[in-house]
């Protein structure tokens, strides 16, 4: 069973007596937000909703998440699904950051004079 909420027009005490009716009625997981309101998910409610969900139930953060860091944040803080409209612009993001990896790896081989693996996506031709 899925659930959605717009969590923006609750307060705290209303967030958490849903996230214990969610609990009981065995929800599988549970939405921040339809997108439809004024706001969309907060690294702080899904740190309520994890603290006040059962653990078997999944949080899918949806609503304003639309940079790599912010679905970064939501993870960490416990989401393990997400909703964005930008996809495209999060996954260049990730891109650019794979590719700013892998030349912060290079540097430091190059610097270090340490090899690298040889299975390493990092790998580069003489």
């Amino acid at each position: 069973m899925r659930t959605k909420s717009n969590r923006d027009y609750l307060n705290n005490e209303q967030k958490i007596k849903l996230c214990q009716i969610c609990g009981k009625l065995g929800a599988d997981w549970v939405k921040t937000s339809t997108g439809y309101g004024n706001g969309g998910a907060t690294v702080e409610d899904i740190i309520l909703m994890r603290r006040h969900l059962p653990t078997a139930v999944q949080i899918k953060a949806a609503g304003r998440i639309r940079i790599l860091d912010w679905l970064l944040e939501m993870r960490a803080a416990g989401v393990s699904r997400v909703g964005v409209s930008r996809t495209f612009q999060i996954l260049d993001s990730l891109l650019l950051a794979e590719q700013l990896m892998s030349l912060r790896v290079l540097c430091l081989h190059i610097l270090c004079r340490e090899p690298l693996m040889e299975n390493s996506i990092y790998t580069y031709k003489h």
